[in-house]
């Protein structure tokens, strides 16, 4: 768009907004998860992967559109093999995460969004990777200045001590 100023955000948590596929509920859910499963002890059931998936996400637009909405965000949704409901520790930025459906779902989502006039915004959260040897390539190139700018951020956020201010130093790096 032009402006995004004009555009009213809808920010869905997918594990915990709608579930429209129950088949695919336990194709990647954490060990601890398929552990109380079995032992029937929901000790942690907050931590649990609810069952919200892109179907679900899918059948919901018309009321999302209904409501007034112009864009969605959608939390993580590519794979991440500990299986996390937020989906933040992403291992494979090339897949989606079985739990919550597949590329081509993913695809239909976007189309019967655009149609209805939505836009989705996926997040991806580069700072929360997991996956072994993820990194940027790319001898000076713009892509490896992220990868450099969320060393750097990194490094003054986990860096500084709790409640400890920043100094003017590490203020600037962050960006404020």
């Amino acid at each position: 768009p032009k402006s995004w100023e004009e555009e009213v955000f809808y920010s869905i948590l997918v594990d915990r907004f709608a579930n429209g596929d129950i088949t695919n509920d336990n194709s990647n859910i954490p060990d601890f998860q398929r552990e109380q499963l079995k032992s029937k002890k929901p000790w942690s059931v907050q931590r649990w992967r609810h069952g919200g998936d892109l179907h679900g996400v899918k059948s919901r637009l018309s009321y999302l559109r209904d409501l007034g909405v112009t864009v969605l965000a959608l939390s993580p949704i590519f794979l991440n093999s500990a299986g996390e409901y937020h989906g933040s520790c992403t291992t494979d930025l090339t897949s989606i995460d079985s739990n919550f459906g597949n590329k081509e779902l993913l695809r239909e989502l976007v189309h019967d969004a655009h149609t209805l006039g939505l836009k989705v915004v996926l997040d991806v959260q580069v700072n929360h990777a997991c996956g072994g040897g993820l990194k940027y390539l790319g001898a000076n190139s713009g892509v490896d200045g992220v990868s450099n700018c969320v060393l750097s951020t990194g490094e003054t956020y986990w860096g500084s001590e709790r409640g400890t201010p920043l100094n003017e130093y590490g203020r600037g790096r962050l960006g404020f």
